[in-house]
């Protein structure tokens, strides 16, 4: 017992490292979320009793897994397996989290250091932009990846500024990070960071009140007459499909991701494989580069086929339905308003999937699993106390 519940204290402070990380550096990730796996399954090893918490996420992650190594059995080489590899790390260190957080107070804390890691690489963002001058802001990562964190975390602190069960000193100290993040966001000039965030705030209305869409709507009309032309130029270019040159490489890039998919419709052409095998049979013109698929659907259908498409589907189709079902039925307001900013944030990350390969960038696929995990916690915490009528059907 002794040796266990050392093991779980050195895992909780992985994990707080790993939070630091989240939005500052790929290399913390790496090392703390790389540990949190060897001290997991060294204790697993270790105690007799290995039964894992209950997971209903387990099927469709199981046929995740199995649709990437299964895509990889006629062309399995370096590449393929260490791909392979990094799917299974990012499982297990997902089950780490699952099994070894068992209280509702460290998923609080390990969510405010993932905001403050955030917050930190904004004031950086703002720094990259008033005083190097970038013309698109990045933080410590791509501005891609980065524009993506800033939606996911600008909904969050958007929630709980209008609902949440805060007294007026915290929601006042939620509205700096709210604007900053929203600043950022903008300095990113990331097109498809901006249709996710559009499209959560969408459902966000949707979901807890409608006069969001409307409010959404003023501001988004407003932003034409206020907002300097770079902007608008650059947020129209999202419909100029004859001459941008972006949008041009994604739809050669699509079409050859449908080509690999007609001719590899089983298995795809192999997790991991979608570059060599573009540059090699399948290269369109207008191509500026081809390190992957840019869209999250298409990657999954060129690199693992029907097989890879249906588990994908499958596994965001699921967690989409349970965070939707839990967020119904917990009553504690602010655990509640955790799991619709993770259900809004799991859309936002689809949406922007749909212009960008973002469930194979390292920072935003660790982001994906730690928050999934997290949620995870929650739910199993209320299911336990009874705190929560659960119907499964």
């Amino acid at each position: 017992m002794k040796t266990t519940s050392i093991l779980d204290k050195s895992i909780h402070v992985c994990l707080y490292i790993f939070a630091i990380g989240t939005m500052i550096s790929k290399a913390i990730t790496s090392f703390a979320g790389g540990l949190v796996v060897l001290l997991w399954v060294s204790k697993m090893i270790i105690i007799r009793d290995k039964e894992l918490k209950p997971d209903p996420l387990k099927w469709p992650m199981a046929g995740l897994f199995i649709a990437v190594a299964f895509s990889g059995l006629d062309v399995m080489d370096n590449t393929t397996l260490t791909e392979i590899g990094t799917v299974g790390l990012l499982i297990l260190f997902y089950y780490a989290v699952v099994n070894t957080v068992n209280d509702l107070k460290l998923v609080r804390n390990l969510s405010l250091v993932s905001l403050i890691s955030l917050i930190v690489a904004s004031i950086y963002g703002i720094y990259q932009h008033y005083y190097l001058n970038y013309p698109r802001v990045q933080g410590f990562m791509f501005s891609l990846a980065f524009g993506n964190v800033l939606a996911m975390f600008s909904i969050f602190t958007l929630i709980y500024l209008l609902w949440g069960n805060l007294n007026k000193k915290k929601k006042i100290y939620l509205i700096f990070p709210t604007i900053l993040f929203l600043v950022n966001l903008l300095f990113t000039k990331s097109r498809g960071a901006w249709l996710a965030f559009l499209g959560g705030t969408g459902f966000l209305g949707l979901i807890r009140d409608r006069k969001i869409i409307l409010i959404m709507l003023v501001v988004l009309i407003a932003s034409f007459y206020l907002l300097p032309d770079s902007y608008i130029n650059r947020f129209m270019s999202i419909f100029d499909l004859r001459n941008n040159r972006s949008n041009l490489g994604r739809l050669a890039l699509w079409k050859g991701s449908l080509l690999m998919y007609r001719d590899h419709f089983i298995n795809g052409v192999g997790f991991g494989k979608f570059s060599i095998e573009y540059e090699n049979h399948y290269r369109q013109p207008h191509t500026a580069t081809t390190c992957h698929a840019h869209n999250n659907i298409l990657q999954f259908m060129a690199e693992t086929g029907s097989i890879g498409l249906i588990a994908f589907v499958w596994l965001m189709y699921s967690i989409i339905k349970l965070l939707y079902k839990r967020y119904l039925t917990i009553e504690s307001l602010n655990w509640k308003l955790y799991l619709l900013g993770s259900l809004l944030a799991v859309i936002m990350f689809n949406i922007q999937g749909l212009t960008e390969y973002n469930f194979g960038d390292a920072e935003l696929n660790r982001l994906f699993w730690f928050l999934l995990a997290l949620n995870v916690v929650i739910i199993n915490y209320f299911k336990n106390s009874r705190r929560v009528n659960y119907n499964e059907n």
